[in-house]
């Protein structure tokens, strides 16, 4: 089999057949190959010198020129237009050997379009908040999920603008159809819908966002849903208390990070020694430009964090660093904890220490429990490697995740991640449902 470019043709083995009757072309000749030929525009046609190295090859590259075989005459230029390339090869090697397969770069995640990108500033600007903002765009994202979990029916293609999600999240917001209609849903009349016996429109005047049923409709949409998701995925880091300084660098980073990088850094941005050392020189600057510059140089700027948070604890002195946090190191010690007599709050942090968030988090919590107002708190922290019997116990299974007890009894949803400000708020309404109920 003769293959070249890793395709077969027969017209080369055809004229390998009639090599042994045709005359060797002398050395010092000049092959010309037709115009024609190669996947490039020529003003005229191309020539080959013929050296002695060639010489075994000669009588089959001007059987192959005469061919005009598109394949055929690339590959014959680029293995014998210079001595040196024929020479370095092996005489007994054919030289019809296909070329060892390119690797390819990988995909680079492009920015939303423009479009897109335009509407969710709008909705950003109508919701008013960061959370509000989620919302919007969560609900944007199931109407995305619905259409592409069975692009083949209409119902999961079609979104009612009189239906009551739509009415209560989007409805009030008029960048909400300019982002549907950058995701490539288009406008319609509402169809009746008959269910029962019953058909109905859902009120006077409601119209449809209907997503066409074509192949590159539904290509288009999930690209669009990723930055979606990219969108919502900076919103939640703003609302737990990403720096203002570098909100631009958010959507960039939420696109190119890895999600336990991202939460990793975010973490470290949120420690209490962060605003002064920002001030600092071109310290915001560099901090700013290693966010933009992918994985390699967040990881780079998190480590470098890390060790600036660690000195800083130190100058701090000794076990100030802890606070008044209780390190638990037994399920005895923390049963006698959670049932101590007083029945006050008791606020947990379920970590590991092979956990980069729950080491960015520490010194947080560690803040978080000497502020005056908590004085009454009792903090403390469980290590999953020294306690995972407790892990079990209480149903954690991620990391940063911390709860609330009283009288031995969990109250409240917990909160999970690093969210520092979340935990503190989360500790002022519970203190003040206990002065409200007392």
């Amino acid at each position: 089999n003769v293959r070249v470019d890793g395709r077969h043709h027969m017209d080369l083995l055809l004229l390998l057949g009639l090599v042994g009757s045709l005359p060797a072309p002398p050395i010092g000749s000049s092959l010309p190959l037709p115009a024609s030929a190669g996947p490039r525009e020529h003003a005229g046609p191309r020539v080959l010198p013929l050296t002695a190295a060639h010489r075994p090859a000669g009588i089959v590259i001007e059987a192959l020129a005469a061919s005009s075989s598109k394949a055929a005459l690339d590959y014959i230029e680029r293995a014998f237009a210079t001595p040196a390339a024929a020479s370095s090869r092996d005489a007994a090697a054919p030289w019809y050997e296909a070329r060892p397969p390119q690797a390819e770069p990988p995909p680079r995640e492009e920015p939303p379009p423009a479009a897109l990108s335009a509407a969710l500033d709008g909705l950003q600007r109508q919701s008013g908040s960061d959370a509000a903002f989620a919302r919007c765009v969560s609900l944007l994202l199931r109407y995305c999920d619905n259409a592409l979990a069975d692009p083949d029916n209409a119902k999961f293609r079609t979104i009612r603008s009189s239906a009551k999600a739509f009415q209560r999240g989007l409805a009030s917001l008029p960048a909400a159809a300019d982002a549907l209609a950058a995701l490539g849903f288009e406008r319609a009349a509402a169809q009746p819908v008959c269910e029962g016996g019953v058909c109905s429109i859902g009120g006077g005047g409601a119209e449809e966002f209907v997503l066409p049923a074509t192949a590159d409709a539904a290509t288009e949409l999930r690209r669009g849903s990723a930055h979606l998701r990219h969108a919502l995925t900076a919103a939640q880091y703003r609302e737990a208390g990403w720096p203002t300084r570098f909100s631009g660098a958010l959507p960039a980073a939420c696109r190119a990070l890895p999600a336990p990088l991202l939460e990793t850094v975010a973490a470290e941005l949120r420690a209490p020694h962060v605003p002064e050392l920002l001030a600092h020189g071109d310290n915001a600057a560099r901090v700013e430009s290693a966010l933009g510059g992918g994985p390699a140089a967040v990881e780079a700027l998190t480590a470098q964090l890390a060790e600036l948070r660690k000195e800083a604890e130190a100058a701090a002195g000794g076990g100030a660093g802890e606070g008044r946090v209780v390190a638990v190191e037994s399920a005895e010690a923390w049963y006698d904890l959670l049932m101590a007599p007083g029945g006050g709050l008791l606020v947990a942090d379920f970590g590991a220490p092979w956990c980069g968030p729950c080491a960015a988090v520490k010194p947080l919590f560690a803040a978080l429990s000497l502020k005056p107002e908590f004085a009454g708190v009792t903090f403390a922290r469980l290590d999953a490697e020294m306690t995972p019997q407790l892990m079990g116990d209480h149903q954690v299974d991620s990391f940063s995740t911390f709860k609330f007890f009283r009288d031995a009894e969990e109250e409240d949803l917990p909160v999970v991640g690093g969210d520092i400000d979340g935990v503190e708020q989360r500790i002022r309404s519970l203190l003040a449902e206990a002065r409200d109920t007392a």
